[in-house]
């Protein structure tokens, strides 16, 4: 998923109108965000790539919290994930305080190259 930097954007599907900046765009993230949580709620394990999960990033907080939920449900269990980044384990810890869910040892890379080569099944 590629996430622009925009400050008020919304994760909310049912949401119709996004302001960006002194323009209103309408339709357009709320779609984008809606198909994003549902490819999401199908997902067995979601891999992130150098994000640092801020936690002034609702809108990306909120849908994870919404598919994740619906995983739950559906699959009756949580989704496998692994992170990426220079910084996995500390964000690994992150991940568990905001979504509950545990980012084993073996799930953290602390660069692509060393995700490439894991032998792990994807």
């Amino acid at each position: 998923m590629i996430k622009p930097e925009i400050w008020d954007k919304s994760s909310d599907p049912q949401q119709g109108i996004n302001k960006v900046g002194n323009n209103a765009v309408t339709g357009f993230y709320p779609e984008i965000w809606g198909e994003a949580q549902k490819q999401l709620e199908l997902c067995r394990r979601i891999v992130f790539i150098g994000y640092s999960f801020p936690p002034a990033d609702f809108a990306v907080g909120n849908m994870l919290r919404r598919a994740i939920s619906m995983m739950k449900v559906v699959m009756r269990k949580s989704p496998e994930i692994d992170i990426v980044d220079p910084d996995a384990p500390r964000l690994a810890e992150r991940f568990e305080q905001s979504f509950k869910i545990k980012v084993p040892t073996a799930n953290q890379y602390l660069s692509l190259q060393n995700y490439l080569d894991s032998t792990r099944p994807r």
